[in-house]
């Protein structure tokens, strides 16, 4: 069996082992991946040892980050506010990852949404870009890749009309 095809939880029963800092990445200095200050990042997360872990990495990082519970949450809070980026957790209750980026969208959102999710299967990214995602990121997530994947997002979007 691939090790791609194991549940997060499977691999790590411990949830907080599912965001995952390499010690350059998150230690002070020059080769601490940064991010542009003030990037507003929006959070739908329901695990609140995820939601922790990824509002210290990001606004250790210079953002300015939203946390919210759920899909319905981030639906509202998106039509709500301007943010620059949304790191969108596929599984949530409610409302899931894939609906509310739909509904996102659906609403006139057109920067970047990134899907976190435990699944690397082709089939998921193919699944995910279909709701709206314009990248898909794997938990266990890795710091440095997270905030690469968020300003190459910001970047983007400050050329895309």
């Amino acid at each position: 069996m691939e090790m791609e095809e194991l549940s997060s939880e499977a691999m790590y029963p411990d949830p907080k082992a599912r965001v995952s800092a390499a010690p350059s990445s998150l230690e002070g200095g020059s080769h601490a991946p940064q991010i542009n200050n003030g990037v507003k990042v929006l959070v739908p997360e329901d695990s609140p040892e995820i939601q922790f872990l990824l509002d210290s990495i990001l606004s250790s990082a210079g953002a300015q980050v939203v946390v919210v519970n759920n899909g319905r949450e981030a639906i509202a809070t998106a039509a709500a506010n301007e943010f620059d980026v949304i790191l969108m957790d596929i599984q949530m209750p409610e409302v899931d990852g894939y609906e509310a980026t739909r509904e996102i969208r659906a609403s006139g959102y057109r920067k970047s949404i990134i899907a976190v999710t435990a699944h690397a299967m082709a089939e998921e990214r193919l699944k995910t870009s279909a709701a709206g995602c314009n990248h898909h990121l794997i938990k266990p997530l890795q710091a440095g890749q997270l905030l690469m994947t968020i300003q190459n997002s910001v970047l983007m979007n400050s050329v895309t009309p």
